[in-house]
């Protein structure tokens, strides 16, 4: 992909979704910040938050290292999820994929599990379900925007926990 100030997180996952090991798996897909965007809940995003299968990360995760300079995660005290990465391209829009969620939580982990089949399509970019992302921003603490979810959730008769 071409560096431009034009580039967006959207724009962005376009690129990816062209790419061959993205291209060839139907096991990730879009969520965070972009995915509030998409859902007419944000005014804009700022970077790419990806979610995929366990079995599924080694390739997109090679997809990207060859492409793309990753960033140096350093260790968080409470997210311990199997498999995270990120990755930074030239317009500086971030890239998160991660796959195996865990969330330490009052001295438990508690696992999140990823399902492909909750999917929905716009744009033929693959989207992960308000639902999915409603419990993962619930999981990571992020309270303004699980209101958001939970909201549009409740407003399109969505059944939420």
């Amino acid at each position: 992909m071409a560096q431009s100030s034009a580039v967006t997180p959207k724009a962005l996952a376009k690129w990816l979704a062209e790419l061959p090991e993205f291209a060839n798996s139907d096991q990730w897909g879009i969520g965070g910040s972009c995915l509030l965007l998409q859902l007419n809940l944000a005014s804009h995003c700022r970077d790419l938050d990806l979610v995929c299968t366990e079995a599924e990360f080694p390739q997109l995760f090679a997809a990207l290292a060859a492409r793309l300079p990753q960033l140096e995660v350093p260790k968080h005290p409470r997210f311990c999820s199997d498999y995270f990465a990120r990755f930074q391209h030239d317009s500086g829009i971030e890239i998160e994929l991660m796959a195996g969620i865990k969330v330490l939580q009052q001295d438990a982990v508690t696992c999140w599990l990823f399902e492909p089949e909750l999917l929905w399509f716009d744009e033929q970019l693959p989207w992960m379900s308000a639902q999915q992302w409603l419990e993962l921003y619930r999981l990571f603490g992020r309270t303004s925007s699980a209101s958001l979810l939970q909201a549009y959730c409740q407003s399109r008769g969505i059944t939420v926990d």
